[in-house]
């Protein structure tokens, strides 16, 4: 299935994020590490809200960069996804968590 995507910014925001998104998790913003994080967890957009209850267009905007979630968002992913809350903010320390898999369950 072939999609036309008409807006240029939209194209070339796009470009941008498939350039860099599974390179390394700390290679770009905020934008990057939501949308790396959720595919490393294997989780579809749709599952990632259901897990976290955040809401379907929060998450698409924070992992487009159009806006940012907010501080309990962030966590609530972070936790869905199985990383650490500063990393995933701030691309701050390691991204992992010990003993935690994705949609936040214990090892």
């Amino acid at each position: 299935m072939i999609f036309a995507i008409s807006d240029v910014r939209m194209q070339s925001r796009m470009r941008e994020l498939m350039g860099v998104c599974f390179a390394t998790p700390g290679s770009g913003g905020l934008a990057v590490r939501l949308l790396w994080a959720r595919a490393k967890a294997g989780l579809s957009l749709r599952k990632a809200m259901e897990l976290s209850r955040v809401p379907y267009a929060t998450i698409w905007r924070g992992e487009t960069g159009v806006s940012a979630p907010s501080v309990e968002q962030i966590e609530a992913l972070a936790k869905t996804y199985g990383v650490r809350a500063a990393w995933l903010a701030f691309g701050d320390g390691e991204h992992e968590l010990q003993n935690i898999e994705p949609g936040g369950r214990n090892a």
